[in-house]
């Protein structure tokens, strides 16, 4: 396991950010949430790369070896235990114990990131609580309603129409989320909702 002594041995393995690399990999997004998270995060002013690297480590108790290539890698830091952990970002929205004993395993051999897990709700009330609370133990699991009262009813909408709002409605979501952690940007100036930046200007 990788545990660092300082934060300087930690950023031996951090993903580091360069103005020409920032969001290289817009266009490469999976799927409707990875894109609300893009928005969301752009919309926070927040940095981050999109599945920059692969990460290899043991699952010591199976005695094979894994990989894991996160989503989102920002340039937001938690503070935790006297160190900024970077945040890695993951929508993911199937879990067993497999893949959660797995992230356990990453978390630990790179104890400089920190996890967040954006879950949708449904996901969230198929996990037993023994799974939520192990997840909690070395990640933050933010759960999202990806239901917008507003819309739920409109049948006819066309499906574009219908991927937009979604988005949107999630990357609200996940804004507000976000902004009640304890975030700080590579300066260790906190991060804030932009709108709440905007009442200071």
């Amino acid at each position: 396991m990788q545990t660092f002594k300082n934060q300087n041995e930690a950023e031996l393995i951090e993903v580091k950010f360069d103005s020409s690399e920032i969001n290289h990999k817009k266009d490469d997004l999976k799927g409707w949430r990875e894109k609300a998270v893009s928005r969301a995060l752009e919309e926070l002013g927040i940095d981050y790369r999109y599945e920059p690297k692969e990460y290899q480590f043991q699952l010591h108790k199976l005695g094979i070896n894994s990989k894991y290539k996160p989503d989102f890698v920002l340039d937001a830091y938690y503070k935790e235990k006297g160190f900024d952990k970077q945040v890695i970002i993951e929508t993911h929205t199937k879990f067993d114990w497999y893949y959660i004993k797995r992230m356990k395993e990453f978390s630990k051999e790179y104890n400089n990131f920190k996890l967040i897990f954006v879950m949708p709700l449904l996901t969230n009330k198929g996990l037993s609580k023994q799974q939520l609370n192990y997840l909690n133990r070395f990640s933050i699991v933010l759960t999202i309603n990806e239901t917008n009262e507003k819309s739920k009813n409109k049948n006819r909408v066309k499906n574009n129409y219908q991927n937009d709002n979604k988005i949107k409605h999630m990357a609200n979501k996940l804004k507000d989320s976000l902004t009640k952690l304890p975030l700080n940007d590579y300066y260790h100036n906190p991060i804030k909702n932009s709108k709440e930046l905007l009442r200071k200007y």
